[in-house]
């Protein structure tokens, strides 16, 4: 297993995507709400609204793990296309590193 960390910004909502990339693995995200942000942002899913999913506020980081959601005693991962992020005032951002995986 080889872990490798990608870092991106967005400041508009939508898929998390990183230019140019394949659909990674991800194994653990680390997300950063800007400091200087004016309002919450949510992360989640595709069901992830301006008023749904998980709210970051200005300056938070939160990290998420999707290791233990492995079967068979594999470790587990997400693809990058399932995560999502919706930010409603223009100029806040969010940041974020991701751990791929190649398997």
């Amino acid at each position: 297993m080889r872990l490798t960390p990608v870092t991106g910004t967005a400041t508009a909502s939508g898929t998390i995507l990183v230019s140019g990339a394949r659909d990674f693995h991800v194994r653990m995200i680390e997300w950063h709400a800007g400091a200087d942000n004016t309002s919450k942002i949510r992360i989640g899913d595709s069901g992830t609204t301006v008023s749904n999913g998980r709210p970051l506020v200005p300056g938070e980081q939160v990290t998420w793990d999707f290791s233990n959601m492995g079967v068979n005693n594999e470790p587990g991962h997400v693809l990058m296309s399932t995560l999502y992020v919706a930010i409603s005032a223009g100029g806040d951002e969010l940041n974020w590193t991701i751990f791929t995986t190649d398997d």
